[in-house]
């Protein structure tokens, strides 16, 4: 760790740098906003952030995994010395994600989304900038880095659920790979080896100006529960010649709550919310089929695919046949569970607030049911996962609402803390 004064002088640079490249970061992630691309479709969005970067000497891969990017910067500092003898130069990875949702935006912005259907409601347009900006501005400290700083720019983080194409989801549990999976069989991770990576993202709970961190579980694990109930249709004013699947998916739906409530340990934290479901497409007919689905959350690993799914499936089934219905289910696991490096986040608690300041940390003591896949780049090398304060002073809509509308402000948060993070990486033994 460099002295004090030396400290002062970092901090200062980084303020200014982040000054000089803030407003190009800021139109960056206006330009994303407005143009959305979900998962695997982000080629607009890749495109956008390649032409930030290339000014700025790095070397850039494209299509990594899809329309992944990666970007290394060769510090040109010396390597860490550990007494006298010279250790490997040290390699660090940063990530963001790059896709949107499909939530039509209603936050009235005047660069809101120009794509119907589509928005980012969950802020990754504002973690690309971020990253972008923090590029520029450690291509400008290059001579202060004693280790290399690989960028990943990730697509397809939304994709947990995503069924694959010709596969009844309903009837086989099957799920693709997300953009993470697929960036690091392409060899995201390697040439060079990355030794520790650090993830970001947008925290609507946190007002802007600071940075949270988890102590060590940043995100849980999740999982999905199909369910299609195959009744018997018929006219809506002769039930009693039909098998309703209407209320026989009711009563799952509200049975499967006693899980949480009833089976699951208060100590375990259970999420199981149902998120879609549908049937009928008549007001006067009782439909054939009713379908329902559920996102499952738990820190617990092994639980979901395990015991929850069990139990989900038996009760399902068992109230179909109470009912003389037949039913579809499936159920397993999607995203494990994000564990933070307890140095790691010793690190960053320590890094940031040098940065931005006494008490612009917050130590996070309340459990993240969202999930991430980032997860996936946490069980090969030590990761710490940020949380950044992007409440304004009248508050920030939740995650994936669509009147979610970060405060722009977090932006030059995000990027001091970035870099300042990057650059005391590269030069301490807590990543090894």
């Amino acid at each position: 760790m460099m002295d004090s004064s030396a400290g002062i002088s970092l901090n200062a640079k980084i303020g200014a740098l982040t000054d000089k490249h803030l407003a190009a970061a800021t139109e960056l992630r206006r330009a994303i906003h407005a143009h959305p691309e979900i998962g695997f479709e982000e080629t607009e969005t890749a495109a956008a952030v390649a032409r930030f970067l290339s000014p700025f000497g790095l070397e850039v891969r494209r299509d990594v995994g899809g329309e992944g990017i990666t970007a290394l910067l060769r510090g040109g500092g010396c390597g860490q010395a550990a007494g006298t003898a010279m250790e490997p130069r040290r390699v660090i990875g940063l990530r963001a994600d790059l896709d949107a949702l499909a939530v039509t935006e209603e936050t009235g912005l005047p660069f809101a989304s120009r794509i119907p259907g589509k928005m980012h409601a969950c802020g990754h347009d504002m973690h690309a900038a971020v990253l972008a900006g923090a590029a520029a501005v450690l291509c400008e400290l290059r001579e202060e880095l004693r280790g290399d700083i690989k960028f990943l720019f990730q697509p397809a983080e939304e994709t947990a659920s995503r069924p694959v194409p010709g596969v009844d989801p309903f009837k086989v549990f099957q799920r693709g790979k997300t953009g993470a999976q697929l960036m690091i069989e392409a060899g995201a991770l390697e040439d060079p080896k990355v030794d520790a990576i650090v993830g970001l993202h947008c925290w609507p709970d946190l007002p802007t100006g600071t940075v949270g961190v988890d102590p060590r579980t940043a995100m849980a694990g999740n999982g999905v529960l199909r369910v299609r109930v195959l009744g018997k249709g018929g006219h809506g004013a002769t039930p009693h010649h039909t098998i309703d699947p209407v209320p026989i998916a009711a009563s799952m739906i509200l049975a499967l709550q006693t899980m949480v409530s009833r089976y699951n340990d208060p100590a375990d934290p259970l999420v199981l919310s149902i998120t879609t479901i549908h049937a009928g497409t008549a007001v006067n007919v009782i439909p054939e089929q009713a379908e329902f689905q559920a996102t499952i959350r738990s820190v617990k690993p092994g639980y979901i695919e395990g015991e929850v799914s069990e139990r989900a499936v038996a009760m399902v089934r068992g109230i179909a046949a109470a009912y003389g219905a037949q039913v579809d289910v499936t159920c397993g696991a999607g995203l494990p569970v994000t564990v933070n490096d307890p140095p790691l986040v010793r690190r960053s608690l320590e890094s940031i607030e040098a940065v931005l300041g006494s008490g612009r940390t917050v130590t996070l003591d309340a459990l993240a049911m969202t999930s991430e896949d980032f997860a996936y780049f946490a069980q090969l090398v030590p990761c710490v996962y940020l949380k950044l304060g992007v409440a304004a002073p009248d508050g920030c809509m939740p995650l994936h609402n669509p009147r979610f509308a970060p405060d722009e402000g977090a932006l030059a948060v995000g990027i001091k803390a970035l870099v300042r993070l990057a650059v005391d990486l590269c030069g301490d033994g807590l990543t090894s």
